[in-house]
């Protein structure tokens, strides 16, 4: 089906796409933004366990700690199923895919604002968990295979700046929503609307993939797999993902209940924290996309962690309320960049399974989200806050270490 130009608009580049091994003479211009939509979207439904795990919690009758255990759930079957696409992606259309993940996460959303208990809530996020390792690795699997080399780094910024952005508007939607009509409301008037609306895009501004179909004729599905995981500088950058994720952002997730029950701040003002936090991700994922090209993306990843995971765990140990404010905004300004970094790092590894490898990139991301949140958790049953921000510098140290001496900044198309 073709759609007028004023729906996909394209935008003409003049040169041979070495993937495709074809003259590529055009982009689609709602490819970024449609992208960084479904970015956007797959946040929120984080954004509402991490402002209101407590009130959840609370209307199930448990606390934080195993309430926290829906995000490992959420993060354990992203994690299935990022590693499943590895085969699925030389299978299956890329926009397919990205079709069918956005739908589980409309079925998800439904069924949270009927939701009556703890099991039902464990078992949707586990459907959203698999709608997110549906998306993620396409969104930015299609931005290389519809843009040229120099326009790929930028735009994957744009696709971090969709995350960030989430984690600004949906902390300010959930808070009113949530106070007109509890924790359930804003599933109805803000994450299924929105799900729907970034479906609706994707299907009608996103051309179908033809890197799958070209992969497909390879005949070995497990190719891909063979390949990234004989190379040891993929192996160091997934790792270092996953170590990085589960100190920053995993570990991390806890902080709006520490602002409420250490800080004793209001649910409001642990939103505007987020948003703070969110607004300064956003600001380090546009730097990254202007610095990587002269400092590199493995060097900007390393210093990122490194400083990143000394913030978390010096705002676990203090308990002045703005102080921590002013530690969230470096935090996140690292975190932004240091993410930024490591897509673009990861996407040059193995260029001609970039499906494969964005595959378990995404897979490693929800791998070290569901172990922050389960050690986390676990931390803070035995422990406390501070002994979890301590863990989160360990983690993050490791990261930035394993990345520094194990991988190789290459561009081999």
């Amino acid at each position: 089906m073709k759609f007028p130009l004023p729906l996909v608009h394209e935008v003409k580049i003049m040169g041979e796409d070495p993937q495709l091994g074809v003259e590529s003479e055009s982009y689609p211009r709602l490819v970024v933004p449609s992208m960084a939509l479904s970015r956007f979207v797959i946040q929120a439904p984080q954004v509402i366990l991490m402002l209101l795990l407590i009130d959840i919690g609370v209307s199930f009758g448990l606390p934080v700690g195993i309430m926290g255990q829906v995000m490992t759930a959420y993060s354990l079957s992203g994690f299935i199923m990022a590693i499943l696409m590895g085969i699925l992606s030389v299978r299956f259309k890329h926009k397919n895919l990205i079709l069918t993940g956005l739908g589980l996460r409309v079925i998800s959303a439904i069924g949270c604002i009927y939701v009556q208990d703890y099991n039902m809530m464990f078992v949707l996020y586990l459907l959203s968990g698999f709608g997110t390792g549906l998306i993620s690795p396409m969104t930015v699997t299609l931005i290389a295979e519809h843009l040229p080399k120099e326009k790929r780094a930028r735009a994957i910024s744009w696709l971090v700046t969709g995350m960030g952005l989430s984690f600004v508007v949906s902390p300010l939607a959930i808070s009113y929503l949530s106070g007109m009509r509890g924790w359930r409301f804003p599933f109805s008037a803000y994450i299924l609307p929105l799900t729907l609306l970034s479906l609706v895009l994707v299907y009608f501004g996103v051309p179908s993939s033809k890197i799958s179909s070209a992969e497909t004729r390879r005949g070995d599905y497990l190719e891909g797999f063979k390949k990234v995981l004989s190379n040891r500088s993929a192996l160091a950058c997934l790792f270092g993902l996953m170590l990085s994720t589960l100190a920053i952002m995993g570990m991390w997730g806890y902080a709006s209940s520490y602002f409420r029950q250490k800080l004793g701040v209001t649910t409001t003002f642990a939103s505007m924290m987020m948003i703070v936090g969110a607004l300064s991700y956003v600001g380090g994922s546009q730097i990254a996309g202007r610095v990587i090209d002269s400092i590199g993306s493995k060097k900007l990843f390393v210093i990122a962690y490194i400083i990143g995971g000394i913030g978390v765990g010096i705002a676990y140990n203090i308990s002045n309320v703005w102080a921590v404010l002013a530690l969230s905004i470096f935090i996140f300004v690292m975190v932004g960049m240091g993410f930024t970094a490591s897509n673009h790092l990861t996407l040059m590894q193995v260029p001609q399974y970039r499906g494969t490898i964005m595959s378990l990139f995404t897979a490693a991301n929800s791998l070290g989200l569901a172990l922050g949140s389960a050690i986390g958790g676990m931390i803070l049953l035995s422990y406390d806050y501070g002994f979890l921000g301590i863990a989160a510098l360990t983690f993050g140290l490791l990261a930035s270490t394993i990345v520094h001496t194990m991988t190789q900044e290459t561009e081999k198309n």
